[in-house]
This record gives C-alpha cells, structure tokens and sequence, in this order.
C-alpha cells in the first residue's frame, strides 16, 4: 500500500512541476522566506559520470552546469533551459553551455522550518529531515544519507528492505544544518530523475498507441 502511495505521490508532484513550468504562483511565503539555512562546500559523487557540488554561495551544479540554487532562507530556484520542466535533466548539460542565455530563473520550491518542502500554489513536494526525506508525510523513507555520507534510495514499503546505494557526499556533515541541505539537494535529483522517467515512459506508450503497437 505504501509503494502505491509513493507512485500516487510522484504523479502528484510531477502535475504540480509542469504547474510550476506554466507560471503558477510560487509559494505564498517565498517572499519572506522560510527554514534558516547552512549551505556547505559539498560533492556528490553518484557515479563516474554523475557529480552534484554544493558551494556554498548556494550555487548547486550538475556535471558542470549551475541547475539550482539554494539560500540561507530556504528558497530553491532552478535554471531552466527553454522547454525543461525540472532541473536535472539528462541530455541537458550538453545545451546549456550554447544556450546559456535561455537560461531562466524561476522560484522552484521552498523548505520550512518543520521540514516541508513547499512547491508552487502551496502543494506539498515532500518532508525533508536532516539525513532523511520522505515523498509525504504519510509514506516510508524515500531516500536517507549515512553517517559517511553515503546515499541511499528506497522504493519498498519500509525502511527494512534492501536499499539501492547511490554513491556518497563528502563535505556535508559540518553541522546538521549542513547536512540538511544535502538531503534537501539528493530529493530533489531524486524527484527529477523518476519525473524524467515517467515522462519518457508516458510519451512512449503514447507513440505505441499512435503506431498501433
């Protein structure tokens, strides 16, 4: 029940990003802010081919190219290129160096200070902790970050199964607050990449359709 909650979820999340994408309001305290934030020097190493630095004028990168950033009152804004629905989209980085500027900058999200991660019109995006996060504040634990910095996701219906490691963050655990913005940056890659795979799914089972296939 609780897996079918998290895909309920994401559907969810993914209509409320194209709503940001449209131009919907951003959250209704994006002006004053929200959770005070500590942003670290930081590095996520997710494979050879995929890295996330944190630096801590709140610029978040991807493989090179500046996707987000974060300030000291918790506001996430993204750098989207023309046609993206959310940061983090393979194929992407490649464009941006020639389409630098198309670059848009958009208010994208904002963390509170009990942990909710507040998306356009208010919609709730997810529940971050400090080394946890959590897709609604009824569901498992979605994704977490060990003591040593090491990220793992989760899909089951509790923490108990066997996780899937997707590399480790070095620089985070300077304070928890630190370390809370890291979690904060690994949900939303997280977010993005399974909205990336919906999406790609979704457009080919419409091409199927169209082909009679």
């Amino acid at each position: 029940m609780k897996h079918l909650l998290c895909v309920v979820a994401i559907a969810a999340l993914s209509h409320s990003l194209v709503a940001c994408r449209m131009g919907l309001a951003p959250p209704s305290e994006w002006a004053d802010g929200g959770a005070p934030m500590q942003i670290p020097d930081a590095m996520w190493e997710i494979s050879k081919e995929d890295r996330i630095v944190i630096y801590s004028n709140g610029m978040v990168s991807w493989n090179g190219r500046h996707v987000l950033t974060v300030d000291h009152r918790g506001r996430v804004s993204a750098e989207l290129l023309p046609g993206e629905q959310w940061p983090f989209q393979y194929g992407s980085t490649e464009s941006a160096a020639r389409d630098a500027s198309d670059i848009q900058t958009k208010p994208y999200a904002l963390m509170m200070p009990d942990g909710r991660l507040i998306g356009p019109n208010d919609s709730l995006w997810g529940v971050i902790e400090v080394s946890k996060a959590w897709l609604k504040e009824d569901a498992s634990v979605w994704i977490s970050i060990g003591p040593s910095g090491e990220v793992a996701y989760y899909d089951g219906e509790d923490e108990e199964e066997a996780p899937v490691f997707a590399g480790t963050w070095r620089g985070c655990g300077v304070t928890p607050w630190t370390q809370w913005t890291c979690t904060l940056v690994t949900y939303l890659f997280r977010v993005s990449n399974k909205l990336a795979s919906n999406s790609m799914r979704a457009r080919g089972n419409m091409d199927a359709l169209k082909h009679g296939r």
